[in-house]
């Protein structure tokens, strides 16, 4: 009996088909076909499969991969079915509707959502194989839905999609390419579209039944390669791409062969429609949301405010926006076929490069670099055998053997702008329509320019005719040089800065190290600690952005840096005022890079006299800004809101920056430059304050920034509101520019002034933050609740951290405060952008704690970092790169109060290590090595405008130490 029952046991699991789940959208579904039910692909499969197999089609016309989509496939009937068919095979293809303009807005989402789709099919309990499919082809440009981006935004992220989640990847774009005729109305395949795709699944399918075929072996890199962020794909979108930059103009290879395509990017193109303004005489209407505050009427004061003040002066109520040069295309011809990419960033030249590798054995090494002393971008390509290479931009024109393109930014006022790109090399290079085409070539240079009219000493006057020749110029002053030349010197002055500090955290393992940097980071996420190289490439990559995209005579760093492939980018890609420009400079000083800082003080000089015009019209002395600007000092309350609208210290805060500078470097001149504006950051305070409780001063009615709260109304009901008087962030704000500007004074022998002598006599007067019954730092002067518990901004903690006013050292209790305040809005889910995670390790650098800091930074790792290790808000932002890098400075080096501590926060991970170059206040750099989490040795290096003393602490022990100026001492652990 037990013999003839597993017999029959056998022969009923034999019996059992193979249950297929074809899901997807239309084209799945069969839409357009002619007896759909046996004709769409999933029926023409099961016949070719034949028996032992069993196809369902769960397709839906319409249907989008993103779950932001305007029909997200996880939100239909037919995906709920196909979880309870039990699948042992599921074919997905999804992605065609997902290319329409409205729903690939969402992009930034779509590789998230397709793992996300890909793990709830695997995690059915008949854990079928899951295949996935490139999309189709499409003839034209039908319902939104655009073979552009088929192609550049679809293919690409699948190859991607398919590695991350170890699923094989079934093409259906190349051999349905060139079959139009299987597309009557461009997009849906007829019958004989779906049987030629039911051909290709077919035979993918029936090689290995219900079993996934074997992975094709990781690439190994050389793991002697150090500051190195690599990959083996190509870029799917520019957020993985490797920058490059020299502060002006910015570049970003994709490696996609054999159509590259590169970003170009220059500094001042930006949309222009029209002055930016706020309304006349706003004070009475000031004084009226004051009023209204006071009397508790909160909701009504923001309603009050968004109505008279906020919502008026110009129709647009947000800032201009960055946008980009255009797109350098190189198709690669005459070549064979690609079987391995390979693209690095080398962090210590600033040199992206592709390595491409044929099928016929030959290869083609691409690299893309920006020089900062030829203020050109570069393409150099070798080959070990001739190819052909055809050169395209957008737009462009060929004019006497150059490619030229002459655009402008949108709006009646955008930038103009004009490219040239000329091609080096011993082959021919022919004119071929809009592009030029190069034959039987082993070593071609592409250089590219930009000029534009925009006039940095007032840019609301372009530049005057002839601005265009600068272009042609720089391209022209190369023939005096060799490529090599060029790109030597390039790396030459890229290094001058970037070498100026050295890192070593620990020991990685070469297995680790060979690896994809995006392969290193998934062993983050798995929960990984083992990388401390890594961690040293993100915090040098900081530094590199800061290189790359902030040098001395451009402008500063935007919410991007310089790179940006969008007309219209999140966020406008502007200066947002309220803690993300500041946070791009934060690492400037102590990561050794102190000239990259000067763009932003010239920045600040530009919005003076559009300060000064928003601040009189509001009634108050001085200059302000609100929340967010852009290149034309726009100066207005943006956003309409409250929340957003009702910010007022924008420019006071980027006036930190000035007095950072001065304390690192001792050097008087940039307060004596700079007197004036501080002068008006702190009028414009002066006439801000109104009378606060017991005799004291507070500002006026604004916002938290972006945070709203709670209260109850005369009716007992809960409202929602954003403005308050005196709350934490602007009194710290308040006490913040008081007291610099007395420091300042105090430097420059001004203390006699009577406007300084004011200051003196106002600033005991402030009304100062108190602690809550909680324990917590209060974030408004009165007992709100927050809306939102876990708000990202941290923005009442500013007096502890970048700001000095809560002295940390010697106040226990607001110290812990705020503690309590960080650890609060963590428990409620706080930090959830890259931005705000920087900030929070920052804060726990501050607070000494190596092992929550190191605890956060790991998590910005995981949960906000890209595979190029840049930022993600989401989507890509790039002040989250610059916070962590100050914070990983932070954790080894403060220089507070007078005094330099060594290792303040080191964890536990980072046993043995050595740092070299960090600056510390009072004009010293400091080297420490540490061996078992404890010191070894330190060194510190005095500048030129030094004192004679300094205190140098280790572990709560200190000394003071003698060190000439431009002279060093070595202390050892038996000195503490």
């Amino acid at each position: 009996m037990f013999v003839m029952g597993a017999i029959c046991s056998v022969f009923s699991l034999q019996a059992q088909p193979i249950k297929v789940a074809c899901v997807g959208d239309s084209i799945t579904f069969g839409s357009g076909i002619e007896g759909r039910q046996n004709n769409a692909y999933p029926a023409q499969l099961e016949k070719r499969l034949g028996s032992g197999w069993e196809v369902a089609n769960f397709g839906r016309s319409g249907a989008t991969l993103l779950t932001r989509g305007d029909v997200p496939y996880v939100n239909t009937p037919e995906y709920k079915a196909a979880l309870e068919y039990l699948p042992d095979v599921v074919v997905i293809k999804l992605g065609t509707n997902d290319t329409k303009p409205p729903n690939w807005k969402h992009k930034g989402r779509f590789v998230r959502d397709y793992l996300a789709l890909i793990e709830h099919f695997q995690s059915l309990e008949s854990r079928p194989v899951v295949w996935i499919c490139n999309p189709v082809p499409v003839y034209g440009d039908r319902w939104g839905i655009n073979e552009a981006t088929v192609r550049n935004g679809l293919l690409p992220r699948m190859e991607y999609i398919a590695d991350r989640a170890g699923v094989p990847l079934i093409d259906l774009y190349g051999p349905m390419r060139g079959h139009s005729a299987f597309f009557p109305d461009q997009v849906h395949p007829n019958a004989a579209g779906a049987a030629a795709m039911a051909k290709v699944v077919a035979e993918c399918l029936s090689k290995h039944g219900k079993q996934a075929p074997p992975r094709a072996k990781a690439t190994r890199f050389d793991p002697a390669d150090e500051l190195v962020i690599r990959d083996d794909m190509p870029a799917y979108d520019f957020e993985v791409a490797y920058p490059v930059g020299n502060g002006r103009l910015g570049a970003m290879p994709f490696a996609t062969f054999p159509k590259e395509k590169i970003l170009i990017n220059e500094e001042t193109i930006w949309n222009n429609s029209g002055l930016l303004f706020m309304d006349e005489d706003r004070f009475p209407h000031l004084e009226n949301v004051r009023k209204l505050e006071a009397e508790g009427d909160f909701l009504g004061a923001d309603n009050y405010f968004e109505k008279h003040i906020s919502g008026g002066g110009s129709d647009r109520d947000r800032p201009y926006g960055y946008q980009f040069a255009g797109w350098l295309e190189l198709e690669y011809l005459d070549t064979a076929n690609v079987r391995d990419v390979q693209r690095s960033l080398d962090l210590k030249t600033g040199i992206a490069l592709n390595r491409y590798l044929l099928s016929d054995g030959s290869f083609i090494v691409q690299e893309v670099y920006v020089s900062a002393p030829d203020d050109i971008i570069a393409v150099t390509i070798k080959s070990d055998k001739p190819f052909g290479l055809q050169v395209d931009m957008d737009g462009a024109t060929v004019e006497d053997g150059e490619l030229v393109k002459r655009a402008s930014g949108s709006g009646k006022s955008g930038t103009c702008f004009v490219s040239r790109i000329k091609a080096e090399t011993s082959a021919e290079v022919a004119e071929q329509g809009d592009a030029l085409e190069i034959r039987q070539a082993t070593d071609v240079t592409l250089y590219l320019s930009v000029a534009t009219d925009f006039n940095r000493l007032k840019p609301s006057s372009p530049l005057a005719d002839g601005w265009e020749k600068r272009a042609r110029i720089d391209i022209e002053r190369l023939q005096e040089k060799t490529p090599d030349e060029v790109r030597q010197n390039a790396i030459a002055d890229h290094q001058k800065y970037f070498n100026r500090v050295e890192v070593n955290l620990g020991r990685t393992k070469d297995e680790i190290r060979s690896l994809a940097t995006r392969k290193r980071l998934e062993r983050f996420v798995s929960g990984a600690h083992d990388d401390p190289d890594l961690i040293e490439t993100y915090f040098q990559f900081g530094r590199y952005l800061l290189v790359a995209s902030s040098r001395p005579g451009c402008l500063p760093a935007n919410l991007q840096g310089i790179w940006n492939p969008y007309w219209n980018a999140p966020w406008n890609s502007d200066y947002h005022l309220n803690i993300n420009i500041q946070m791009n400079y934060w690492p400037a000083e102590t990561t050794g890079l102190p000239e990259m800082h000067r763009p932003l003080f010239d920045l600040i000089r530009s919005y003076q006299e559009p300060g000064k015009e928003m601040a009189r019209r509001l009634g108050m002395k001085g200059w302000c800004m609100g929340h967010a600007t852009d290149v034309w000092g726009s100066a207005r309350l943006m956003g309409g809101e409250p929340l957003w609208s009702g910010s007022f210290f924008g420019g006071q805060w980027m006036t930190f920056h000035i007095l950072e500078h001065y304390r690192f470097s001792r050097d008087p001149n940039i307060l004596e430059e700079n007197w004036d504006i501080l002068t008006a950051s702190a009028e414009f305070v002066d006439s801000w304050l109104i009378p606060g409780p017991e005799g004291t001063l507070m500002a006026r009615p604004a916002c938290s920034p972006e945070n709203t709260f709670t209260y109850l109304d005369e009716a007992d009901e809960e409202q929602e509101a954003a403005l308050s008087a005196g709350n934490t962030f602007d009194q710290f704000m308040i006490m913040q520019v008081f007291g610099d500007y007395l420091e300042a004074a105090e430097v420059l022998g001004k203390q006699e002034d009577s406007f300084v002598q004011r200051v003196h006599k106002l600033l005991p007067k402030i009304y100062r933050p108190r602690i809550a019954e909680d324990g917590r730092l209060m974030e408004w002067r009165l007992p709100f609740e927050e809306a939102r518990p876990g708000h990202r901004h941290i923005s009442h903690v500013i007096g502890a951290y970048p700001g000095n006013q809560i002295n940390l050292d010697e106040d226990r209790v607001m110290r812990d405060a705020v503690i309590k305040s960080i650890e609060a809005r963590l428990a409620q889910g706080g930090a959830g952008t890259g931005w705000s995670r920087a900030w929070t390790i920052g804060m726990f650098a501050r607070f000494s704690d190596g092992e929550r800091a190191y605890e956060n930074l790991h998590a910005i790792l995981t949960r906000s970092t890209l595979d190029n290790l840049w930022d993600n808000h989401p989507p890509f932002q790039i002040d989250g790169n610059f916070g962590a890098t100050a914070a990983v400075a932070e954790m080894l080096l403060h220089s507070h109060n007078n005094e330099i501590k060594l290792l303040p926060a080191l964890p536990m991970q980072w046993r043995d290590g050595y740092i070299k170059g960090l600056r510390a206040r009072g004009n010293y750099r400091v080297d420490v090595r540490w061996q078992a989490g404890k010191l070894v040795e330190a060194i510190i290096h005095a500048g030129m405008r030094s004192a004679e003393e300094v205190q140098v602490t280790y572990r709560n022990r200190s000394v003071r130490i003698h060190v000439p100026a431009g002279e060093r001492v070595t202390l050892v652990p038996e000195l503490f």
